[in-house]
């Protein structure tokens, strides 16, 4: 009795769909970041409509992004729509309540909404965080903020 050859083409097929899927992954990622790239030039070189509208549709696209949260802010906080910017600090600080970065930013957020005591318990929140948990914050982003926090409060810069 003679065996029917194998047939390879569902494995063919499943390896297609694997290379493709690792070839397309990165392309996606770095569309998401050149979103942000794109809405932080914007900021920076006086687009700020362009910036707002952009950030806007970012947010909404991938709100659970804290990039995509703190880019908003700062366009709304730049074209001076302070309550906008206090509705997406105040609903991020509920979903990501250990952001050094956002925190700082809520911190700004507060400043400008007239609530200087918010903006106070953020400083103290982020050197407690810290100081909690120091082996939690060890990115650059995080030790930036950390450090603009303790200057806030009143540390030596030495």
């Amino acid at each position: 009795m003679s065996r029917p050859p194998h047939d390879f083409r569902p494995c063919r097929r499943r390896w297609a769909r694997v290379a493709i899927s690792f070839l397309v992954l990165p392309a996606l990622l770095a569309l998401r970041a050149a979103g942000l790239d794109d809405v932080r030039q914007a900021l920076r070189t006086g687009q700020y409509s362009n910036a707002v509208q952009q950030a806007e549709a970012g947010w909404r696209e991938h709100p659970e992004s804290e990039d995509w949260q703190l880019v908003a802010v700062e366009a709304w906080m730049t074209t001076g729509r302070y309550a906008e910017a206090y509705g997406v600090v105040t609903n991020a600080l509920a979903k990501e309540s250990r952001s050094l970065r956002l925190r700082w930013l809520a911190r700004d957020v507060f400043c400008l909404n007239n609530q200087p005591a918010r903006a106070a318990e953020m400083v103290k929140d982020i050197t407690e965080f810290v100081g909690a948990r120091p082996w939690a914050y060890r990115e650059a982003a995080d030790l930036v903020v950390f450090g603009q926090a303790a200057l806030a409060a009143g540390a030596d810069p030495k």
